[in-house]
């Protein structure tokens, strides 16, 4: 009947002199819509009997995607993504003195992030934010984001991560899990062509230098890690391999045509 209610918590980066305040509200039903505003009340003032709050957000803090581990590859423009949850909500407003929420590149650069969070739907409770970096200098880096709650806790998460020009296929961190293995493995390494496609050839060979199995892959990579799908420990005739140790390389090619190996070994336990 057009009669509706919502609760919410005042944060403490308010003005606490008592005056008029202002609610706005909007409404939609079908095709039609209405927005107004209602400024015939007093706020200000303080809860003495508020629930304490002594814990800052938690934070989590990637690149591009939630697979990025910290101190792995990126390309000159990686994004920086992080998953924030309060109980009591986050403070977005940085109203109060350093309660911006700021992200700091290489212990130097400042960057004020309050504009680039975003609540998730029908939640105050978590959100998730995102800046993108452009033209960053290769090699390593440090990253870190402080982020404070309507009570005014602060929390501070950090990574590391390395540029590698996009230009030329890097890899880092090749690994097949499990390994040793009995009935399937995945193939995985960190790249720096994120939102590229990239070609994947995966050549296994015995300790005799024989090449028993190529795995191909054609790749669009969201974000900066590849995985594999399963592989089942079998020849390209589709025989099970015998037990014991396998060299394996991997080789990559992005779409300039440069192309990056590197090599590893797995276990086959049967």
């Amino acid at each position: 009947n057009g009669e509706w209610s919502f609760t919410f918590i005042a944060p403490k980066d308010i003005a606490y002199q008592y005056g008029n305040g202002k609610l706005s509200y909007y409404a939609k039903s079908g095709n039609i819509d209405a927005a107004g505003y209602f400024t015939d009340f007093i706020v200000g003032g303080y809860n003495e009997n508020a629930e304490p709050d002594n814990k800052g957000p938690e934070i989590a803090l990637y690149l591009n995607d939630e697979s990025f581990i910290s101190g792995g590859l990126t390309d000159e423009n990686p994004v920086l993504l992080a998953n924030v949850f309060d109980k009591n909500g986050i403070n977005t407003v940085g109203s109060g003195i350093g309660h911006d929420i700021m992200a700091t590149l290489d212990n130097s650069k400042n960057y004020i992030l309050n504009n680039y969070y975003e609540s998730e739907i029908d939640n105050y409770q978590k959100g998730t934010i995102t800046y993108p970096f452009f033209n960053l200098s290769h090699g390593l880096h440090t990253l870190s984001l402080k982020v404070w709650d309507v009570y005014n806790n602060p929390s501070t998460a950090f990574i590391e991560f390395i540029v590698a020009e996009s230009s030329e296929m890097a890899l880092n961190y090749l690994m097949n899990y499990p390994n040793p293995f009995h009935y399937s493995t995945t193939f995985s390494f960190e790249h720096n062509q994120a939102d590229e496609q990239i070609n994947v050839k995966i050549q296994i060979y015995s300790l005799t230098g024989q090449l028993v199995k190529t795995l191909n892959d054609v790749y669009f990579s969201g974000g900066y890690k590849y995985k594999s799908a399963k592989w089942h420990g079998t020849d390209d005739n589709g025989n099970e391999l015998k037990e014991g140790i396998y060299v394996y390389r991997v080789l990559v090619k992005n779409i300039n045509g440069t192309v990056s190996q590197e090599k590893s070994k797995l276990v086959i336990h049967r």
